[in-house]
């Protein structure tokens, strides 16, 4: 189902329970109590994230944004700093789904909210996430091509992001995010590890609950174990997944992530049934994130790499 047409359904019966009536009239005020309502909805779809389909984290994202769409200038700074969070969330769920130029749309709009309100830290992360998805597509054509990633702009944007972010939550993310793409250009593994180091050096400043755009030591492990393994440096690669996996405890989508980088780790080596138990053992570990357009790709550009060596395709 169309993301567009999921929040037309909802609207009747879930934005009715958030303060809109039937017809078009607005129901509601804009004071704090609401917002904080809303904002609480927010906090629980994060702690959920990695147990939520991409159909499910927009399912219950839809109707909190299409009312702090709804409040536009006629709510104060918090409201519309809260709209450019939904929006970040929207993007993300967007980009787990597999719907990118939808995704790119949303992604503008939540840095132009956050930007006119001062959200320095979602700016950042709008700009983070505009990033990624163009190292994605430039990840993709090198998979589908049997061609090395190439292209600055993906590395240029995610600087900026870092630049951006200063020294809050959204620079452990960005830090990690520039040394996946610096490894995936072969820069040099010392260049990607300083950039490892700056986001540890900033995560270790902040005292932030992990949650949406905070990451936990987990995830920055897990991600930051992605970078390694794309710069060569399995054996370190390897004990940041395994660290990532303890830390994660139980968290599917992340678990399922940190498996898919050990895959990628064993086909580095051609190690093609290790790398392909891992992959099995990520889709089991994923739960409903098992659908996410980052498993399935991952997985089926290492079945590409590795040929009529793949273990299923030998059946």
């Amino acid at each position: 189902m169309q993301h567009a047409d999921r929040r037309g359904i909802l609207a009747f019966g879930v934005l009715g329970a958030l303060g809109i009536a039937t017809g078009g009239v607005l129901v509601t005020d804009y004071g704090a109590d609401h917002r904080d309502t809303l904002g609480q909805h927010l906090t629980d779809i994060g702690r959920d994230w990695e147990r939520l389909s991409a159909d499910q984290a927009l399912a219950r994202i839809d109707p909190i944004e299409h009312v702090l769409d709804l409040a536009g200038p006629r709510a104060d700074s918090t409201w519309q700093q809260l709209h450019g969070v939904a929006l970040i969330m929207q993007t993300q769920a967007l980009i787990d789904g597999g719907q990118v130029d939808q995704a790119a749309r949303t992604v503008l709009r939540a840095g132009r909210v956050a930007e006119r309100v001062g959200d320095r830290q979602t700016a950042a992360l709008a700009a983070v996430l505009d990033a990624e998805m163009l190292a994605h597509s430039a990840r993709d054509v090198a998979r589908r091509t049997g061609t090395p990633v190439t292209g600055e702009v993906p590395v240029q944007r995610m600087a900026a992001a870092r630049r951006k972010a200063g020294r809050g939550p959204t620079a452990v993310i960005a830090s990690t995010l520039l040394a996946q793409a610096l490894a995936e250009r072969n820069e040099d593994p010392n260049v990607v590890a300083q950039h490892l180091v700056d986001a540890e050096d900033v995560a270790g400043e902040l005292d932030a609950e992990p949650g949406f755009g905070v990451w936990s030591i987990g995830h920055q492990h897990a991600f930051g174990g992605a970078a390694l393994v794309r710069a060569g440096v399995l054996d370190q690669a390897g004990l940041w997944l395994h660290d990532a996996a303890g830390a994660l405890g139980d968290q599917p989508g992340a678990l399922a992530y940190v498996h898919l980088q050990q895959a990628h780790s064993a086909a580095a080596g051609r190690a093609w049934d290790e790398a392909y138990a891992y992959t099995q053992l990520a889709t089991a570990r994923a739960g409903e994130r098992a659908d996410s357009a980052w498993l399935s790709g991952g997985i089926a550009a290492i079945a590409r790499q590795a040929g009529a060596d793949w273990p299923a395709a030998r059946v």
